[in-house]
């Protein structure tokens, strides 16, 4: 399956194989958007939450448990 998301109003929409790499219309808000193979928008969300999950980290090092006094 691919996956189509509208990087201006958000819409998801799950998208036969044949439209992997086809430029189409949001339903919501007309805008071109490329649809995805499902793999490579899976790989790209995950890079995305790890970067900012190691962002985080690095602000606040100590486990919020550590920091409970009781």
């Amino acid at each position: 399956m691919a996956i189509y998301r509208c990087n201006s109003c958000g819409h998801l929409l799950e998208l036969p194989n044949d439209s992997v790499g086809a430029s189409l219309p949001c339903p919501r808000c007309a805008r071109p958007n490329t649809a995805y193979d499902t793999t490579v928008f899976v790989r790209k969300v995950v890079e995305k939450y790890f970067a900012l999950r190691q962002s985080r980290r690095a602000r606040n090092p100590t486990p919020v448990a550590a920091q409970c006094p009781w």
